[in-house]
């Protein structure tokens, strides 16, 4: 794997006035720039110093300006590294906007192989520092290009004058480099012969060595420009201080090159035979002249690092290695650079720890929280992981993501959040959804301090989506549908409601209204704890969303008539749903619904009903079996739902009402239906409540309760639907193959005409325990009342079975009480058999004095009930009535 190109050979260049005013007429880059554009070069052979040939697949170089580096190490390296941080933060929060625009244009996410925009930017500002530092000599030149052209009147002097030039380097720069003479003669404007320039390179060879080239141009323009690769991202010069006096300038301000100012250039104005001996150049210079000036400084060069370097550069890795483990045994650093040069194992971890450890803060590394680190240290930190992102091959494999975190330490600065992102992204393609999804939600938090909105958006919505990813299940996923149960995904009940919290509150304030009030009526859930929130969180919750929402309302009304907002919890509880009929001699309404298990019974007791109805013959057998439980034309019926307020504050619902069809149609509310609207409803902090709803109809019909209406907040209409799910079908073999449910189950309301209708109640008696001994006979006694407009002239009674706690019998043949046989134990007769016992006829006469009940009377039932054994004993009759 090649190494990062900020461990690549740099080379200065020196250029004089012509040179640089030469290639801006001809619109060219300047002459450092242009040269790096040809690089890296091809297959390049370098020798160990054992004279072991080294194949270098590609051979890169970095040229920078003389001048600029110059101005570079003037400037104090803490000072310079803060700018740098600042600058790469700045140029971070300018492109944010358009990268996240790009990627969700896109809908694919960050991609899973190859750099996100953020990442190549913060590596080109970080690799593209060409300044030399104390504690590393990689950005030290190893060589020095002096440039000039044949334009001049005397070029021999020019030559001489760039020779003789000091290079205003400090102390502790390695002065000991190659100087290169580079001649360009433009054959087109150059006034010298050929015979001219040959004597000009011999006089050159003969006074400043053999490390020299003529290089010739025709400066044609090309028939099809070729794309000029784009120039590495350079801190730009300090501004001076306000009201300080200026300085005088030792050289060309770093703004400008050879007093040319630089202009953004997209394209390379070179034809192709300009091209061709540019290449030829960059190739002899590094194969007759730099390397093998480097292959023989090992020999003479005293300091150790650098002499690492060298190796390192030539590809010397048996005398690079052995050396950096020296370097790094004495605490001079080597650590930073082993992991580039050794084979993947797991002491490269150890060595990326020892790097970092006292670059970073944290207890990661067993630095402390209070500790300040610097931002030359910052800088280092940045500029190590950088290097091994790229330098270190299966840098996955050995979990190079927790090498980023520990560099990122807890500096809350740009650059540092996006090694965080980048180690989320590289956990990501390892598979470890959840160490990504909180990595993305720690560089969000510190981008959000920084003021890089629109990626701290896109990192928290990236969080968002990993965690609500449910988990891979060991299990076969048949398992859970032959238990016949769901199990919804769990997820973070702590760490999702905060990314969402802080997302609306970020989309809010860069404009997103929508995407806010959405986010934060999903956090309306009831008991939830998000830090940094108090502990009234519901409250703070419901106080955003109304805000939001009512901002939403003031600036696009339209938005909210066209979204389907719903709560994430329901108000209303539709398994609770009951109905109640207006009773004409009560003072409540007859309550007709049950719960399941009383409804379960109660249609075994019709079934036998009608088995009986049918075998009887009575009637022809034909008579339906109409159920109680209908309302009557122009009376006023109930419907009681059932609300719970989730949230642990006051809650208001204004307009509540109900949605109703006909049965059969979907055409909206039947014009011959009133229905109940609550102005507003109040509901207390985890309030549960019963609303009763009336409605009336002018005409027989049969309708269906569908939804539960009303304004949440007096603000966001809100429709929840009363049914509930239907039974699992598994009739066919798909859907015995997957879990489908038939249609929803709505409430059933029937409207007739005026007709008879019957109340029971059981009487209770204060003298009746409410435990019975084994063997026990009690009298419970029923009441029948006539709640109707008719007249009742036939009742039968089916009994239900008490189970095995107990039996049950009517006791409706009245006795003589002076007789002998009213003294005696009552007679029990059975046939023997195991039916269950046939539907009995109330005598009327006997029970009420009438052979009919009209509206309003009613008459006493009386039941013995027996206790078999401690086992609760339930009654349960059904009454059958004809008019």
């Amino acid at each position: 794997m090649p190494l990062p190109s900020s461990l690549t050979p740099h080379v200065v260049v020196f250029a004089t006035d012509d040179l640089a005013a030469l290639l801006k007429s001809h619109g060219l880059p300047p002459i450092h720039h242009l040269l790096e554009h040809f690089t890296p070069l091809g297959p390049v052979i370098t020798r160990t110093t054992t004279l072991v040939p080294v194949t270098h697949s590609s051979f890169s170089l970095r040229f920078s300006d003389l001048t600029q580096v110059e101005s570079s190490c003037r400037e104090d390296e803490e000072i310079r590294a803060g700018r740098t941080i600042d600058w790469v933060g700045g140029r971070i929060a300018r492109k944010a906007p358009g990268w996240v625009e790009e990627l969700e244009s896109k809908k694919k996410g960050e991609p899973m192989m190859g750099d996100t925009k953020w990442w190549q930017e913060l590596s080109d500002c970080v690799e593209g520092d060409r300044a030399p530092a104390r504690g590393e000599g990689w950005n030290h030149p190893v060589a020095l290009i002096l440039a000039t052209t044949t334009l001049a009147s005397n070029p021999l002097q020019a030559i001489t004058n760039l020779h003789t030039r000091v290079v205003d380097f400090p102390p502790w720069v390695d002065t000991n480099i190659l100087r290169y003479t580079l001649v360009i003669h433009p054959l087109q404007q150059s006034t010298l012969s050929l015979d001219e320039t040959n004597a000009l390179m011999n006089a050159t060879k003969k006074q400043f060595g053999l490390h020299c080239h003529l290089l010739t141009l025709n400066l044609a323009k090309p028939d099809s420009p070729k794309p000029l690769r784009p120039k590495s991202p350079q801190l730009p010069p300090p501004a001076p201080f306000q009201g300080s006096p200026e300085k005088p300038k030792l050289n060309r301000a770093p703004a400008t090159v050879n007093g040319v100012s630089e202009e953004i250039l997209e394209v390379l104005n070179l034809s192709d035979e300009d091209t061709v001996n540019v290449t030829r150049f960059i190739r002899e210079f590094v194969t007759q002249s730099l390397v093998p000036w480097m292959e023989r400084q090992p020999q003479g060069i005293s300091p150790q690092r650098r002499l690492a370097e060298f190796s390192t550069f030539l590809g010397d890795i048996k005398l690079a290695v052995p050396l950096w483990e020296s370097i790094r045994k004495e605490g001079k650093g080597g650590s930073d650079v082993l992991p580039m040069l050794l084979a993947p194992s797991l002491t490269l971890e150890a060595h990326a720890a020892y790097a970092l450890a006292p670059l970073t803060t944290g207890s990661a590394l067993g630095g402390k929280e209070s500790v300040r680190v610097g931002a030359a240290a910052q800088l280092r930190a940045l500029i190590y992981t950088i290097r091994w992102v790229r330098g270190v091959p299966d840098i996955l494999e050995l979990g190079g993501e927790k090498w980023l975190v520990w560099a990122a330490g807890t500096t809350e600065e740009a650059p540092m959040a996006l090694l965080i992102a980048q180690a989320a992204l590289m956990g990501l393609r390892k598979g470890l959804r959840r160490v990504a999804a909180m990595w993305y939600v720690l560089a969000a938090n510190r981008l959000e301090k920084c003021g890089v909105k629109a990626l701290t958006v896109y990192f928290l919505h990236r969080a968002h989506e990993l965690y609500l990813l449910p988990h891979d299940k060991l299990l076969s996923p048949s398992f859970e549908d032959i238990e016949g149960k769901n199990h919804p995904n769990v997820g973070f009940d702590s760490i999702l409601p905060s990314i969402e919290h802080s997302l609306g509150r970020l989309k809010y304030t860069t404009g997103d209204v929508a995407g806010a009030v959405e986010l934060f009526l999903g956090l309306l859930k009831g008991s939830i704890f998000v830090h940094g929130v108090p502990h009234d969180g519901d409250k703070v919750f419901l106080d955003d969303f109304r805000v939001a929402f009512q901002h939403l309302q003031n600036i696009s009304s339209d938005v909210v008539a066209t979204k389907d907002w719903k709560l994430p919890v329901p108000i209303s509880q539709a398994a609770l749903t009951r109905r109640r009929f207006a009773a004409i001699h009560s003072k409540q309404g007859d309550l007709v619904d049950s719960d399941q298990a009383t409804q379960h019974v109660l249609e075994e007791l019709e079934d036998r009903w009608r088995s009986f109805w049918r075998s009887s013959g009575s009637g022809g057998g034909k008579e339906p079996l109409e159920k109680s439980g209908s309302g009557e034309v122009g009376e006023r019926f109930w419907v009681d739902i059932v609300v719970r307020n989730p949230l642990d504050c006051e809650l208001t619902l204004g307009d509540v009402t109900l949605q109703v069809r006909e049965d059969g149609k979907d055409d909206g509310l039947p014009d011959c239906v009133e229905i109940e609207v609550v102005p507003e409803v109040t509901l207390g902090p985890k309030e549960q409540r019963t609303l009763s709803l009336y409605m009336s109809a002018s005409r027989p019909i049969s309708l269906e309760v569908t939804h539960l209406t009303f304004n949440f907040l007096s603000l966001l209409p809100i429709r929840e639907s009363l049914g509930i799910r239907g039974r699992r079908l598994n009739d066919t073999i798909a859907q015995q193959r997957s879990v489908v449910y038939a249609d929803d189950v709505f409430m059933r309301v029937d409207v007739k005409q005026s007709g008879g209708r019957l109340k029971t109640e059981v009487l209770r008696d204060k003298s009746l325990p409410k435990i019975l001994g084994t063997g026990e006979l009690r009298r419970v006694v029923i009441r029948v009342t006539n709640t109707g407009t008719t007249d009742v002239g036939e009742v039968w009674a089916v009994l239900g079975e008490c189970g095995a706690g107990g039996s049950a019998w009517l006791d409706i043949h009245k006795r003589d009480p002076d007789s002998e046989q009213s003294l005696q134990e009552p007679t029990i007769k059975s046939n023997n058999k195991l039916l269950p016992p046939r539907p009995i006829p109330l005598p009327l006469e006997k029970l009420h004095g009438s052979l009919s009940v009209v509206p309003g009377e009613s008459f006493d039932i009386p039941v013995i009930v027996q206790a078999h054994m401690l086992k609760p004993l339930e009654l349960a009759v059904l009454f059958v009535f004809r008019q």
